[in-house]
């Protein structure tokens, strides 16, 4: 026979063990807690830009500037100088002759004035100034003039100096031709020239011109020597000459003069310049 009392009571007893075991367990165990780390906010990234200079540093240059003149030749303007003869114009004063091209693409009458120092700098009080003039020089043509002053000619046979064009005013070149190839410039051609000592040791001699022209001329021109068929370099000497009332196709025959020492070669070579023709 089954005793219910006892089984009730044995139930109930495992009730109570399970329930004891249950607040055990509920004291042991630790509570669970859950933490949420600090949300910790970076700085914003930062991009860093290295700045390279770059500052451009130009080297000085030695090399100097090109000469507008076709061989490094002092000038001015559309004029180079090709040389200078300095001396005494007889009376005291500063004198001589310049030869001078015109570098440009256009005809031109010019006035310029040479200044002549006894220093390579330029620096210093002048020894004194000469001014001179040329008319209708064509594009490439060189021609000599003469230089007058009124100042003193110097001693110093070491010099230098400063060309300076005054004026420049463009003018028609001239459109003669010389029928038979001779060597002329403007209305006026070379027909023959004789050279020797005038018999006071300067050079002296004759010379017969034709005038081209189309009108009666009055003339004046330079004849300027050199040794060379280029007519470079330094000149042997010049002489100049005139003649008045020159009709058209007449040939006259003139006498040289010059303050310059007759030159010694016998072969030389000659570069004929109207100065004015009026």
């Amino acid at each position: 026979m089954i005793n219910h009392s006892r089984i009730v009571g044995f139930a109930l007893g495992l009730l109570g063990i399970a329930t004891l075991m249950a607040g055990c367990s509920k004291a042991v165990s630790p509570a669970t807690t859950t933490t949420i780390p600090a949300t910790t906010t970076s700085p914003p990234t930062t991009a860093t830009t290295t700045t390279v200079s770059t500052k451009t540093t130009v080297t000085p240059t030695t090399t100097a500037p090109a000469s507008p003149y076709p061989n490094g030749e002092e000038g001015d303007k559309d004029f180079a100088v090709q040389s200078i003869q300095e001396h005494t114009e007889g009376l005291g004063a500063i004198g001589g002759t310049i030869r001078i091209t015109n570098v440009g693409t256009k005809s031109y009458t010019v006035t310029f004035t040479v200044t002549f120092f006894a220093t390579k700098t330029l620096s210093g009080q002048p020894l004194g100034y000469a001014q001179g003039s040329a008319d209708r020089v064509a594009p490439g043509q060189t021609v000599t003039e003469a230089l007058v002053s009124q100042n003193s000619a110097f001693t110093q046979t070491q010099y230098w100096y400063q060309f300076q064009v005054d004026t420049e005013m463009a003018t028609t070149s001239s459109t003669a031709t010389y029928p038979s190839g001779e060597i002329g410039d403007k209305d006026f051609a070379v027909k023959s020239l004789h050279v020797a000592d005038d018999g006071q040791g300067d050079i002296g001699g004759t010379i017969r011109i034709t005038n081209v022209g189309t009108q009666s001329y009055s003339v004046s021109f330079t004849v300027t020597f050199f040794a060379t068929k280029t007519l470079s370099g330094q000149p042997l000497g010049y002489a100049q000459g005139s003649a008045e009332g020159v009709a058209p196709g007449q040939t006259v025959t003139e006498t040289l003069v010059s303050p310059i020492p007759m030159f010694s070669r016998s072969n030389f070579y000659y570069e004929f310049q109207v100065d004015t023709e009026f």
